[in-house]
């Protein structure tokens, strides 16, 4: 099951809600939120995080040939 993030919906409960927590207990709060939507979603960040690595080794390929091209190889 994946969370999702509501920014919205934690302004309003966080910051303009009728019962606005004080900073103390909000980053608590907030800490505990995160903890638990980075489990939910850790393979799929872990998966995206090594997509965008190998897109990176892609690139610096792609270059690396783009400039041995032009230096006339």
């Amino acid at each position: 099951m994946a969370l999702s993030f509501p920014g919205e919906q934690l302004l309003w409960d966080y910051v303009e809600g009728p019962k606005a927590l004080p900073p103390h207990l909000m980053k608590r709060d907030l800490a505990l939120y995160l903890e638990r939507y980075f489990e939910a979603n850790g393979v799929t960040i872990k998966r995206l995080a090594l997509l965008f690595a190998v897109s990176i080794v892609f690139l610096f390929i792609e270059v690396g040939a783009l400039i041995w091209l032009w230096v006339g190889g």
